[in-house]
């Protein structure tokens, strides 16, 4: 791979990050902006009979998720995608996969919050997202996992020597007890 290309590479794999905080920071304001509706809800008697919102408990509910399964999961995997490239000095095996799985996820919450706020959400709480969403949202978890750690497996922290990991802690001990 030339120079070039090499530079696309790496433009690529910092915009699958870029993709994760932008979703987080959109997330966060959508989440806020929930909260927002529901606490007017109870602050302001009749916000609901002069404005055509669902209830308290639909917006509390799609709060939470937006912010559990919005918020939360987002900010992780672009903490992951920023740091496990940089910790590891490794590259993100297949950055169309991870680009792809930021839209996708990004998908599967914004139809799950669009579905509870319709009354078709599951009634659990802190699980709050329906059923079908729930699984795909998992099986979403599972594939960027599954990405993740072949980027770990390309790496030179995996790929370490056991044997001289061993010589440099002998040599750190037999330092510790000589002083």
């Amino acid at each position: 791979m030339g120079e070039r290309g090499l530079v696309r590479f790496r433009k690529m794999a910092q915009d699958a990050a870029r993709a994760y905080w932008r979703f987080t920071i959109l997330w966060l304001i959508i989440g806020a902006v929930l909260g927002i509706l529901a606490s007017l809800s109870l602050l302001v008697p009749g916000f609901h009979t002069s404005h055509p919102l669902p209830g308290y408990g639909r917006l509390v509910s799609a709060h939470r998720a937006c912010m559990i399964h919005g918020v939360l999961m987002t900010a992780v995997m672009a903490q992951a995608y920023t740091l496990l490239p940089r910790l590891t000095k490794s590259r993100v095996k297949s950055v169309r996969f991870s680009l792809i799985a930021a839209w996708i996820g990004f998908a599967i919450v914004a139809v799950g919050i669009i579905q509870i706020i319709a009354g078709m959400g599951s009634g659990r709480e802190y699980s709050d997202l329906p059923t079908g969403f729930a699984i795909l949202f998992w099986f979403y978890l599972i594939a960027v996992a599954i990405d993740l750690s072949l980027l770990l497996a390309g790496s030179n922290v995996m790929a370490s020597n056991p044997s001289s990991l061993n010589r440099n802690s002998r040599q750190a001990n037999s330092l510790s007890e000589s002083r």
